[in-house]
């Protein structure tokens, strides 16, 4: 309901009393009643918008029609071998009509069912590679495992030799300069004995006092041990020089052959090993994707067994209504074929109300609408059961067809009966109350809470039903309209909800 008229009144009789203020009292106290006006606060009821489906009812004159016949068609071409009823006969749904030669379709179904026994074999053998796989592979990645581990044990090793080594040659070098140092002070001491005897020797033989033959003796003695000393300082060096060589030539023996030997060796062993795992790992991989082959072939299989079993009932054909024979094309013996009807029956099935819509009001209509009809003063109901989507050619318009409740009120084939049914509808849409909606020209809005304030809205409505109206824009479900009208509603107004 628009509020154009109750506003302009409003605001008329808002002037008239202005007026009268003004004659009374004078301007000043005109303002201050304006002031005071301003100030007011308007207490609302606010709702949130309500979750409805809407509708709207149309009436349209229809006409009762008869169901059409329907034709039994061969599937395939086959020879009929028996063949049952007679023209004028009544049939009911499912019985048997007429049968066919389906040797070729067993043979068929046979050879489907013997692909399927063999993809399933062939699955079964696919399942038992893989999983013979799998245990292949599990073992790899074991050995693989010990193969890593036993080669980092070995580099480690290496390295571990390497620096025993190194610290073999370094003690034979301290070795050896020690003996060096020993064999120097030895041949040094063995120089000074023998020149001091040679000294003494001299004043002996010039029979200087002091120098007798016991001084000599001792010398000699003393100049023999020196040299003594000086030979054994001299072998100890050189067992210390063969010493160090040897902890030389095997430190640079194992670094130039035997580590880089064992280091190759390891790491060919990992080299191997991973690839090994990675063979492995493809064979898996390999053996996986024969089973998902084998699956689908098996599908495949299937499939062909479903499809022989159907195209095997194409050769028992039965009725797929109840109702009256009205002509048979077959006869025992003979071919029946998908492009002749074998048997036209014409239904039991109650007729139709059938009327005609445009096409935006055929878009709108739901199958399972209710129809209320009436003939003759006579009333009953329905549901829609079609909604064509192709335009009728005599008409220009979309057909539609109601089945009635109880087809006992349904009067003759021809009668004009008078329909009323949903033309429109608006399922779980956002509404609000017809009284909450302010209009502005054409523009409808209505007033939100915000706060303490009240804020316009601009709305776009839809279907109105019961004094709810449909909102398709400008709100939202958290939105609370104020629902109760008020003259001074405006914009920014301030208001407490009660």
């Amino acid at each position: 309901m628009k509020k154009t008229t109750k506003i302009r009144g409003t605001l008329l009789t808002a002037f008239m009393a202005a007026a009268l203020v003004v004659n009374a009292c004078g301007s000043e106290k005109k303002t201050e009643e304006t002031s005071a006006e301003e100030a007011a606060v308007i207490e609302v009821s606010v709702s949130s918008p309500q979750v409805m489906t809407l509708s709207t009812q149309s009436r349209y004159m229809g006409t009762v029609e008869a169901d059409s016949t329907v034709n039994v068609m061969s599937k395939v071409t086959a020879e009929v071998l028996t063949k049952n009823f007679e023209v004028g006969d009544h049939v009911n749904e499912g019985d048997l009509l007429f049968t066919m030669d389906d040797t070729l379709a067993q043979i068929t179904l046979s050879q489907a069912q013997a692909g399927l026994a063999s993809a399933q074999a062939g699955l079964s053998a696919a399942q038992a590679g893989y999983n013979a796989q799998s245990a292949t592979y599990i073992a790899a990645e074991a050995q693989n495992g010990v193969t890593h581990a036993s080669a980092d044990e070995t580099l480690g090793t290496m390295d571990t030799t390497e620096q025993k080594m190194r610290l073999a040659l370094e003690s034979a070098e301290a070795q050896l300069t020690q003996a060096g140092l020993a064999a120097g002070t030895a041949t040094e001491n063995y120089y000074n004995a023998e020149t001091t005897l040679d000294k003494a020797l001299d004043k002996y033989h010039d029979n200087k006092p002091g120098y007798d033959k016991d001084m000599i003796d001792k010398l000699e003695l003393a100049e023999l041990t020196a040299h003594n000393q000086a030979l054994s300082a001299a072998e100890a060096y050189n067992t210390a020089l063969e010493s160090y060589n040897l902890a030389k030539q095997q430190l640079e023996d194992y670094l130039a052959y035997t580590k880089n030997t064992v280091e190759l060796s390891a790491e060919a062993q990992i080299i191997g090993a991973d690839q090994q795992l990675a063979a492995s790992a493809a064979q898996l991989d390999a053996s996986a994707a024969t089973i998902q082959t084998s699956r689908a072939a098996v599908a495949t299989a299937e499939c062909g067994v479903r499809n022989a079993e159907t195209a095997l009932e194409y050769y028992t054909v039965l009725s797929p209504v109840s109702g009256t024979i009205t002509s048979i094309s077959v006869s025992e013996h003979n071919m029946a074929a998908p492009t002749v009807a074998a048997y036209t029956i014409q239904t039991d099935a109650p007729g139709k109300v059938v009327f005609y819509v445009a096409e935006k009001t055929m878009l709108e209509m739901s199958l399972g609408n209710t129809a209320l009809m009436d003939h003759d003063g006579v009333e009953f109901t329905g549901k829609i059961v079609s909604i064509s989507d192709v335009i009728d050619a005599g008409t220009g318009l979309y057909k539609i067809e109601v089945q009635a409740d109880d087809n006992s009120k349904l009067p003759s084939n021809g009668s004009s009966v008078n329909i009323l049914t949903v033309a429109r509808q608006s399922k779980n849409v956002l509404t609000v109350p017809e009284n909450s909606i302010y209009y502005d020209g054409e523009q409808a809005y209505v007033y939100v809470q915000d706060g303490d304030k009240a804020k316009r809205s601009d709305i776009t409505t839809g279907l109105m039903e019961d004094g709810n109206v449909e909102v398709t824009e400008g709100l939202i479900s958290d939105d609370n309209v104020i629902i109760s009208w008020n003259s001074n509603m405006k914009d920014g107004a301030d208001i407490k909800v009660k």
